[in-house]
């Protein structure tokens, strides 16, 4: 019978040091300490009688309570227990739990396992090369005009104009709400309020801390620099 300490490999040089001390301070021998990617080599360490201590949950290297109930199965097979220093409710040599107790452990180690499934799958993401976060400025000016335009003068869904636009619906309303813009429903109720109506064939927006013009006719959008340009041209000053 022994006491065997696992610790996770992917964490810091010093907060792993610090974990170390930790599972020595409960009585855990150095060389019982196995640091791994994943508690299965600990797992199979383990005799009858045996103990495996982590530190806390999130240190079982499990995704889910699924995962978690597999790692205690395999455990109990080689006749050995599991104990969480930092959650006493985990201890399998105890005859049963206090169930309270264990249903608010329970519920905060499912959200721990949420919040490193987001980290690993926004990793995954950024390794790819992918950008996060909504789109800039620059990348979605060439649509603004066509997304506008349409807005006010057809008559599909705003899904598909954004679509057709390859804008998000987001982005459509951040740039009616910067510019005190009206919503379809208050044009049809009030056709003045249309911004390409009365003959007016040129629109000036602000997107963010950037201005540019926008025309009632499809194919003239003009560059970002012009754009300032044209709008300080008409009185306006971009705000920083």
């Amino acid at each position: 019978m022994a006491d065997k300490g696992y610790l996770k490999a992917n964490i810091t040089a010093e907060r792993l040091q610090q974990q170390i001390a930790d599972l020595e301070a409960a009585h855990i021998a150095h060389e019982n300490i196995l640091i791994a990617q994943t508690p299965a080599p600990a797992v199979e360490s383990l005799a009858a009688g045996d103990v495996l201590v982590v530190r806390s949950l999130e240190d079982c290297g499990c995704g889910s309570i699924h995962a978690l109930a597999a790692l205690l199965g395999d455990v109990a097979r080689r006749g050995a227990y599991l104990r969480s220093l930092c959650d006493p409710v985990l201890d399998t040599r105890e005859p049963a739990p206090d169930w309270s107790c264990a249903a608010a452990t329970l519920s905060r180690l499912e959200s721990l396992f949420r919040s490193q499934r987001s980290r690993e799958g926004l990793d995954t993401v950024k390794k790819r090369g992918l950008k996060l976060g909504r789109r800039t400025l620059e990348k979605s000016r060439s649509q603004l005009g066509q997304l506008l335009r349409a807005y006010y003068q057809s008559d599909s869904s705003v899904r598909r104009i954004c679509k057709e636009a390859s804008c998000s619906e987001n982005l459509l309303y951040r740039v009616l709400r910067q510019n005190g813009l009206p919503r379809r429903m208050q044009v049809e109720e009030d056709p003045t309020l249309n911004p390409f109506s009365g003959g007016r064939d040129t629109l000036r927006i602000r997107v963010d801390n950037d201005y540019m013009l926008i025309t009632a006719k499809a194919g003239d959008t003009d560059s970002p620099a012009e754009s300032t340009a044209a709008a300080r041209r008409m009185g306006a000053t971009p705000e920083i």
